[in-house]
């Protein structure tokens, strides 16, 4: 089932995922869901994550109206802001017959084809989890598993402001920069509503499975 936000607070969408992983983990909902959603501007440390790896004073994100904040998704520290394309599925790894690994490999296979299929040819790195061109990073996978249920998701970068990536060694890897499908593709029609056609046509052949809308205003209302 999709769930399509527009531009939404990082908390707002974070609780929405936690409030659904919950329902999941107690039986009172059998679908999986993805949200499709844009972030305004945050930084998001994972469990891993180090603060050292932020190279901007706190000071200074506060006057650029920047949150950051610690969550439970594994990796370390990530940017997400607008032209940024997000998909959280919230989904039953055991159910799916999924291991972690398989999962997190399925996710990336899927930034790489939708990136690839706009214009921007993408690939893994060995040890560096995500989407990379030319060792650029233009897709981030990060997650969170319990009791089977894995939330939380990926991040690919459509055409996004990357002057933040520099106030940060992204993921925890120093001399790292990031990219995206606007910068790599020659096409002109690069935008949030294509990418995500083009994202929602490679989960189908991905994870196999046909996408179905879903957009109850409780969701976005409800305070969790």
């Amino acid at each position: 089932m999709a769930i399509d936000l527009p531009i939404t607070d990082y908390t707002t969408v974070w609780n929405i995922q936690k409030r659904l992983a919950g329902l999941k983990r107690e039986g009172l909902v059998e679908n999986d869901f993805l949200i499709f959603t844009q972030h305004f501007p945050v930084f998001t440390i994972g469990k891993n994550g180090k603060k050292e790896n932020l190279l901007i004073s706190s000071k200074k994100l506060t006057e650029r109206g920047i949150k950051i904040i610690l969550i439970e998704r594994g990796g370390d520290i990530t940017y997400h802001g607008p032209g940024q394309l997000i998909a959280y599925p919230i989904v039953d790894l055991k159910k799916n017959r999924l291991s972690v690994k398989e999962y997190v490999n399925k996710l990336e296979e899927l930034l790489i084809r939708t990136s690839s299929d706009m214009g921007a040819s993408a690939s893994s790195v060995e040890n560096a989890v995500g989407a990379w061109v030319d060792f650029k990073k233009i897709g981030s996978v990060g997650i969170a598993v319990k009791k089977d249920i894995a939330f939380h998701g990926i991040a690919l970068n459509i055409n996004i402001d990357l002057t933040p990536f520099n106030w940060i060694n992204p993921c925890g890897l120093k001399g790292v920069s990031a990219t995206s499908v606007f910068l790599e593709s020659e096409k002109n029609n690069i935008n949030i509503i294509f990418a995500k056609s083009i994202m929602r046509k490679y989960i189908k052949e991905v994870f196999c499975v046909e996408l179905q809308p879903y957009t109850p205003d409780t969701f976005v209302n409800e305070k969790f």
